[in-house]
């Protein structure tokens, strides 16, 4: 990312709501480390959208009291096997969220929406890694469910340093 050409672009902009919806999964387990593997899922899902905040934060493109919604998954709370790199990651980004709200709670609001598993390209390839495990339909999201739980967070002015929780029926 050219953060320099970003800047110059948004120079006039004042964001007043960021979301970073951003994932990558790929069947992993500690006992195997892959170091390539592991650098490139933390990166991901959670260096880039850290990173790209700070450029927001530093080229003064937030106005004050803005509210920065990141997404991260149910993965944080869960010990799969096969899935230990996502899970790290959301974790360090749930983490690292509430670290960042004690820093600027004064001047930006954080959350997290904590999403379950969706119906799409990335939960197709946890079906195919983890057979079985998802034989009931009702562990995926109902889409009307996040969309709900999306735009209350998204439009509250009053929503802050939380995790909020949009896991459907989903159970270990």
């Amino acid at each position: 990312i050219n953060f320099n050409k970003l800047a110059k672009k948004f120079n006039k902009i004042k964001f007043d709501r960021v979301i970073f919806f951003n994932g990558y999964q790929k069947f992993s387990i500690l006992t195997l480390f892959n170091n390539k593997l592991f650098n490139k899922i933390i990166k991901i899902n959670c260096t880039i959208p850290l990173k790209f905040w700070s450029f927001l934060f530093k080229s003064d493109l937030l106005k004050k009291n803005s509210a920065t919604i990141f997404v991260s998954s149910i993965a944080s709370e869960l010990n799969e096997v096969g899935n230990a790199y996502y899970s790290l990651a959301k974790t360090l980004l749930n983490r690292s969220i509430r670290i960042l709200n004690e820093e600027q709670k004064k001047k930006h609001r954080f959350n997290v929406i904590s999403l379950g598993i969706v119906k799409n390209k990335m939960s197709k390839n946890m079906i195919h890694n983890f057979p079985g495990k998802f034989k009931n339909k009702n562990s995926f999201i109902d889409i009307n469910k996040m969309i709900n739980g999306f735009k209350k967070i998204i439009l509250s002015d009053t929503i802050k340093n939380s995790i909020i929780n949009i896991h459907g029926n989903y159970k270990k």
